[in-house]
């Protein structure tokens, strides 16, 4: 039997990092970035650099009255001594939304906070450790520490957020989801549901065992910290068509320098059947914190980024196997949803084509990205559905719109006006320095005895003081009602928990199209009396100037 060869899972891999990688922004990459925290990004060389390698707080998120503290560790580039009279300087900085881009965040300086006396002294090519505690303020916020170390520059030290602090409980259907970007982190800001991707790997592959270890002890971490699972079953090293990965074909049937199909051959459905009921039985809600699966991100008709390019044929007969899975490891006690297909005009393509709704029982949640205000919670079949646990749930499993201060608010609170039942709203590289999809990051550092790899310490930045801010005023409260029916501002208003009139939350927005595009919401004509006026100037002015005069298409752009 041929077997995907690892290279290729990699090349895929790479393929999609580069993918992600033009869209979305690492912090250095923000607007203003270098401007506020006096750096210099892309230097071909460093005097030294600058790792933190313990924190006091888990995942660098401190919790009103924790007392920072901190290691770094400073490596010497030069081949002279340093011996210097440095300060660590703590800036308070944000980031906001620039208009009509969701991926690039402005960074803004809000206060200089502190200024810390260090004495460094590194010997040429050497490394010192220096233990620092820092007096962050209660305000929550973010807070970067930059080494400064005169005629040797600035380096940026870490990056930490102080936020509310949670009291979450378990709870088996979270509001609000974000990226696996780790236990700690989630468990920190209070966030307690994510879409974890996970390889089809055959029960009799050699690996199986193994990697089955590895999920356990993941899924555990999220379970002892009261976090959720949505399982998304996707490629792995499983049997495939000639065993390779195919794309599609030109006119003289030559593969296309395009995205490729990881879809295993049906040969082996029976065998996921028995993966997905394995994985219910032993991390199944409420013995475990898997409360649902689905299959593949974004299985679009035609082509899709994440390596499915096979007919809705297929899905059928997948998503098929994979329910029965579930129904399975029901009968055993494992309590866990069905759905997926990543928007509600794919779901009815892929499951519900053929005018019969035969589907619709092992439908227990659809999947949506980036649907914004086109909620599709008034489907009739779906709302009147009687399996199960009823209606059809709306979950947003990646709408990363919001990856800003300023958005993150604006996204969630609009989304379940909308009727979702989760939001996400924010892409979770914009809140910590993590890969998105639980991979780790380790980082090599300097000992006596050599170097030796650490967990790393991540950055934490400014995004994510909004998210924990956003937890807590709304969190898991229920949406009552738009103040304004018909009308603007746009004012969401939330009920208290446990019907307490007095822990409501109401959420002022105004203008929701900076978040989801001005041309794809209500009252989008609807302008502001400023704006108005200024318009009027304009066209004051053009009326005043000749018919050819150059200015003249200047001030006519401004008005569009």
């Amino acid at each position: 039997m041929m077997k995907l060869k690892p290279i290729l899972l990699f090349l895929f891999c790479t393929f999609l990092l580069q993918t992600l990688n033009a869209q979305m922004k690492d912090a250095p990459d923000w607007l203003n970035y270098e401007k506020v925290l006096n750096l210099k990004n892309n230097q071909r060389r460093y005097d030294f650099d600058v790792t933190c390698i313990r924190t006091s707080s888990p995942a660098n998120l401190f919790w009103p009255g924790e007392k920072p503290r901190f290691t770094f560790q400073l490596v010497n580039n030069t081949n002279e001594a340093i011996s210097i009279d440095a300060k660590v300087e703590v800036i308070q900085y944000g980031a906001k939304g620039i208009p009509n881009d969701i991926w690039l965040p402005e960074m803004v300086k809000i206060a200089d906070i502190q200024s810390i006396p260090v004495k460094v002294t590194i010997s040429a090519n050497g490394f010192t450790n220096i233990d620092l505690q820092a007096n962050i303020p209660e305000t929550l916020g973010a807070y970067a520490l930059v080494f400064d170390l005169g005629k040797y520059g600035r380096r940026l030290g870490t990056s930490i957020v102080r936020t509310f602090k949670p009291n979450p409980m378990a709870i088996q259907y979270p509001k609000q989801a974000l990226d696996d970007i780790g236990a700690d982190f989630l468990g920190r800001i209070g966030v307690q549901a994510i879409r974890m991707g996970i390889s089809y790997i055959p029960t009799t592959h050699r690996d199986y065992v193994s990697e089955m270890e590895k999920l356990n002890r993941r899924l555990k971490a999220y379970k002892d910290n009261n976090i959720t699972v949505l399982l998304m079953f996707m490629e792995g090293p499983s049997l495939i068509p000639l065993g390779n990965p195919r794309s599609f074909l030109d006119e003289k049937n030559v593969f296309l320098k395009t995205k490729q199909d990881y879809v295993w051959l049906p040969e082996l459905d029976g065998d996921f059947q028995q993966f997905v009921k394995n994985i219910c039985n032993n991390n199944g809600w409420p013995k475990g914190c898997v409360t649902g699966v689905h299959l593949w991100n974004e299985p679009w008709e035609g082509i899709s980024i994440s390596g499915w390019q096979s007919d809705m044929i297929r899905y059928r007969e997948l998503y098929t196997a994979m329910a029965n899975g579930v129904l399975d490891a029901r009968k055993e006690g494992a309590d866990v949803l069905i759905g997926g297909c990543d928007s509600n005009s794919n779901a009815w393509d892929k499951l519900f084509s053929d005018g019969t709704m035969d589907f619709l029982p092992i439908f227990d949640f659809l999947s949506i990205h980036y649907q914004g205000m086109e909620s599709p919670c008034l489907y009739p079949q779906w709302n009147s559905r009687k399996d199960h646990k009823g209606r059809v749930l709306i979950w947003d499993t990646e709408s990363w719109v919001g990856n800003t201060d300023d958005r993150i608010a604006t996204v969630v609170a609009t989304n379940r006006s909308a009727g979702y039942d989760r939001s996400m709203g924010i892409y979770g590289g914009y809140m910590i320095s993590r890969d998105h999809e639980g991979h780790g990051d380790r980082r090599q550092i300097r000992t006596a005895d050599g170097t030796k790899e650490i967990d790393a310490v991540p950055y934490v930045w400014s995004p994510a003081a909004a998210m924990g801010a956003v937890q807590h005023m709304i969190g898991e409260r229920d949406f009552k009602e738009l103040l304004f029916k018909n009308g603007l501002p746009w004012v969401m208003c939330f009920d208290g928990y446990q019907n307490n009139p007095d822990d409501g939350s109401v959420v002022v927005i105004g203008d929701i199209g900076e978040a989801f595009g001005a041309e794809n919401v209500l009252f989008r004509n609807v302008r502001s009396t400023k704006e108005a006026l200024e318009k009027e100037e304009i066209r004051k002015q053009i009326s005043q100037l000749p018919a050819d005069s150059p200015e003249r298409s200047k001030l006519q752009e401004q008005l569009a």
